[in-house]
């Protein structure tokens, strides 16, 4: 070790009593006023620095040795020095604070990198705002205001419960362009209420709050609050208290949102207090009290535990048992801790490693969607090199090291073995089994719609007849093509009038008379045209079939493109299921299927893939399937005409029944089929999928 002689502690530098540890041990916080920041320092260390200043460290251990029960050596002392150094805790003769305290240098590439996954831009300072308001926001920290938010959230929650159906409904209105501002706006409104939450519960406790402003996460925007000084809590309630106080200030705000949303008028705000409500819902507890990232759920939660830095610490415990189930090092687990909270921590880290795998995943292909190619695909790159390669390839690089050469053991002999069952279940062709959400149903039918506006002149069927094709079923009287018929009629008998009066005069080889006999040309070609569309106002039936529904009175009036009247042919029934994007290929026309229905008391049927469509369909044909009515397929309403339209891309099946026992004595009915696809491995499928989305996604 070097001699500390001319390397002192900083001048500014203070130390807090901070709170005890599990086992009872005290802890001392010492604050880096530069940097705003607090390092938590154990008995052993906190010691040492009050010894500092002997500058020798022979008398240094000397006198901890004599005066206190600890022993040290010269490797305590080197640990600490180095923890020093590293976080420049160091006084350097000659320089200033502000000059000593530099950050280390690092190249133009890795500035860029951490530039874009993460970086602040503070905007305020809180202080003497948070001062002034502080009395005005006091008594919402009282078990009282406490309880009555869990009472207004409450009946919020059993209010909404009974109008379920009207509630998920409102969540259309998100895919809009008013809907996605106002939600925009209430994300706004939530966070913002977020952070001054942190804010008061802060100041109330005494702790300095420096500086509020943005923060960049991957180029996401994300309010923060600099509450550092929380650290210098003793009581573990007030810590927790402090981190927590945003997402309990979203949840007070969501809970009076949930409960006014319920007595309000629909319009615009119902609107706003539906997307307050959902935002602080759903993002307070997927995000906030999430406690696998480092926000208010994780702090809260080390806080409640008692254990700072959990996920560097648990990260160690993660890597050090997973290291021994692979090799049987023998090495000790990394701290001491008892045999219930090591598993604890182990299981907490793995659950962290996977939870992270997935959520960076999922942000690589954001950054990739939301950018134009080329730099979308290089900053996916970025995301996936940076957390998730690096850290696998840091530890594979520490295996490749002698002492991790694989030995002759237990633990080795177990990972080969697993290694190879592994990727013997991948190579291993299995059947793929399909269940797929389907319809009962007759094989024709159709809905007839009006060409036009007008009038139901006559119904010459009624419901449940049976028609031939061709048979008239509706006729509709539209006035003004009525009148335009009228019109050019009368044209027409004016133009040949006045063409005969030409033909008796003199005036026939003149200019004017080919002129007219063009113009009745294309009064009589208009005419015709109005004829061929009245005469697609007499609606005929597609088909052999009955009359299912009439949707129109006599005399009444339907706008164009209003259902009038629904045919089928319930001689022929037909099953149509409905296939998702993933499972295309493991379907072949010919392939046997069963249809189990909804109905307890119908029968399975046989049936045989006899069409597949090539294109995925634009919106679900029957509503019955839909989710919004209890069937299995999930979707939403189109913006423009309201049809349901699938989340995701489907493709329609049919399939015809094989089963002989089948008849018309069955109605109408969901059910579904089950299909035994391709016999795949998983490696081919994986694959195939990659192999797809490569080629889908190649072209710039």
């Amino acid at each position: 070790m070097h001699s500390p002689h001319h390397t002192s502690l900083r001048e500014e530098l203070t130390l807090h009593v901070g709170p005890k540890t599990r086992d009872g041990s005290p802890t001392w916080s010492l604050h880096d006023p530069v940097n705003n920041r607090f390092y938590r320092l154990d008995w052993p260390v906190f010691e040492i620095l009050a010894r500092w200043s002997l500058a020798d460290p022979t008398r240094i251990i000397d006198d901890i040795n004599r005066t206190t029960t600890l022993q040290i050596d010269s490797t305590h002392l080197a640990d600490v020095e180095r923890f020093l150094n590293q976080h420049q805790l160091l006084n350097t003769l000659g320089q200033s604070s502000s000059s000593r305290v530099r950050k280390p240098r690092r190249g133009w590439m890795m500035r860029l990198l951490h530039g874009y996954l993460f970086f602040r831009i503070p905007l305020v300072r809180p202080e003497g705002f948070l001062n002034r308001t502080l009395p005005l926001v006091d008594r919402v920290f009282s078990r009282g205001f406490l309880l009555l938010m869990l009472v207004i959230g409450g009946v919020g929650l059993y209010q909404i419960s009974r109008q379920w159906d009207l509630f998920l409904a409102s969540f259309a209105e998100i895919a809009t362009l008013q809907g996605a501002l106002g939600m925009a706006a209430a994300l706004v409104l939530t966070k913002t209420l977020h952070e001054l939450g942190h804010a008061y519960a802060a100041r109330r406790f005494g702790c300095h709050v420096p500086v509020m402003g943005v923060a960049f996460l991957v180029m996401w925007p994300v309010l923060y609050t600099d509450v550092t000084d929380s650290w210098k809590l003793n009581d573990k309630r007030q810590r927790m208290l402090v981190g927590s106080a945003g997402m309990l200030s979203e949840l007070a705000l969501a809970s009076i949102a949930t409960l006014a949303w319920n007595h309000v008028s629909p319009g615009p705000l119902q609107n706003t207090l539906f997307f307050i409500a959902v935002s602080s819902w759903l993002v307070s507890l997927t995000i906030n009290a999430n406690p696998f990232m480092k926000f208010d759920g994780y702090f809260v939660l080390s806080d409640w535990l008692e254990v700072e830095n959990l996920h560097e610490r648990a990260t160690a415990l993660g890597q050090w048992r997973l290291r021994e189930m692979l090799w049987g090092l023998g090495d000790s687990p990394p701290e001491p801790l008892s045999p219930r909270m090591r598993r604890s921590m182990i299981l907490f880290a793995w659950a962290t490693w996977i939870y992270r795998l997935i959520l960076f995943l999922g942000i690589a292909l954001l950054v990739y969607q939301l950018f134009f190619k080329l730099l979308g695909l290089f900053l996916m790159v970025v995301e996936v090199v940076w957390f998730i390669i690096r850290p696998v390839f840091m530890e594979l690089r520490r295996w490749t090291t002698p002492r991790y050469r694989p030995r002759l053991n237990s633990h080795a002999a177990i990972t080969i073995l697993a290694l190879c069952v592994v990727a013997i279940i991948t190579a291993l062709p299995i059947t793929t089994r399909l269940a797929l959400p389907a319809i009962y149903k007759p094989e024709q039918q159709r809905v007839l719609y009006a060409p036009t506006s007008g009038q139901v002149e006559s119904l010459p069927a009624a419901l449940g007849d049976s028609v031939a094709k061709g048979d008239p079923l509706i006729t509709l009287f539209d006035p003004d093509m009525a009148f335009s018929i009228e019109q050019s009629s009368r044209l027409i008998a004016m133009l040949e009038k006045q063409l005969a009066i030409q033909g008796m005069g003199d005036t026939a080889g003149s200019d004017a008379f080919p002129l007219l006999r063009k113009e009745l040309e294309t009064a009589y070609t208009r005419r015709q045209g109005l004829f061929e569309q009245r005469d697609r106002l007499v609606l005929t039936a597609p088909f052999d079939g009955r009359i299912a529904r009439i949707m129109v009175q006599e005399q009444g009036w339907v706008r164009e493109k209003s259902p009038l009247i629904e045919m089928t042919n319930i001689e022929q029934w037909v099953v149509e299921a409905y296939l998702p994007e993933s499972d295309y290929a493991a379907v072949r026309i010919g392939d046997p299927a069963r249809f189990r229905p909804e109905m307890p008391e119908a029968p399975e049927w046989s049936l045989r893939v006899s069409e597949i469509n090539t294109a995925a369909v634009a919106h679900l044909s029957e509503p019955i399937l839909s989710s919004r009515y209890g069937g299995d397929v999930a979707t939403w309403p189109g913006v423009r005409d309201n049809k349901l339209v699938p989340v995701s891309n489907l493709y329609r099946l049919r399939l015809s029944i094989v089963s002989t026992a089948v008849g018309s004595d069955w109605p109408v009915m969901r059910g579904t089929v089950m299909i035994s696809g391709d016999r795949q491995s998983l490696y081919s499928i994986v694959r195939s999928w990659i192999t797809d989305v490569l080629i889908q996604e190649s072209v710039f």
